[in-house]
C-alpha cells in the first residue's frame, strides 16, 4: 500500500509500512551493488515521488506545481508549460560580468519539502569560439565529487 493513499491522510499511520520503503529491495536496484550515495539518492527520489503523489492528491487540479528560477515573463504560454510538466526546460539569456551574455537553460522540477532540504542546482557551461556560451542548470539531490588525488 502506497504512502499517498487516502487511508494515511485521514486514518491511522503504521510505521511498519514506512519502514518497508527503506528495507524492501526494489526491482530497479535488486541484484546491484550500491554505495551509500546511491542508496541516499534512491531514498530521496522515492520520498520526492511520494510527496509529489500527495501534492497531486491534495492540490486543486488548476494549481501549478512546477517552480522555476527563470524569468517570469517568457514567451511560452501557460497551456504549453502545463503540458511539459516536470523535466521541462526554460531558456533565457543571462548577462554576466563585463556584459558577457550566455544562453541559459534550466530543467524545472516540482518543489517538495525534500527538494527544499536536499535539492540544489548545478550549472554547467559549454564554451565555443565565436559564439555565445551555453549554460545549463540541472537539479540534483546529491552532488558527486571526485575526491581522488592526482
Amino acid at each position: 500500500m502506497a504512502l499517498h493513499s487516502p487511508q494515511y491522510i485521514f486514518g491511522d499511520f503504521s510505521p511498519d509500512e514506512f519502514n518497508q520503503f527503506f528495507v524492501t529491495p526494489r526491482s530497479s536496484v535488486e541484484g546491484r551493488q550500491e554505495d551509500a550515495e546511491e542508496y541516499l539518492g534512491f531514498i530521496l527520489n522515492g520520498l520526492h515521488e511520494e510527496m509529489l503523489n500527495l501534492k497531486k492528491l491534495l492540490s486543486p487540479s488548476n494549481e501549478k506545481l512546477t517552480i522555476s528560477n527563470g524569468p517570469k515573463n517568457h514567451s511560452v504560454n501557460e497551456e504549453e508549460q502545463e503540458e511539459q510538466g516536470e523535466g521541462s526546460e526554460d531558456e533565457w539569456e543571462q548577462v554576466g560580468p563585463r556584459n558577457k551574455t550566455s544562453v541559459t537553460r534550466q530543467a524545472d522540477f516540482v518543489q517538495t519539502p525534500i527538494t527544499g532540504i536536499f535539492g540544489g542546482h548545478i550549472r554547467s557551461v559549454v564554451y565555443q569560439q565565436s559564439s555565445k556560451e551555453s549554460a545549463t542548470l540541472q537539479p540534483f539531490f546529491t552532488l558527486q565529487l571526485d575526491i581522488q588525488s592526482d
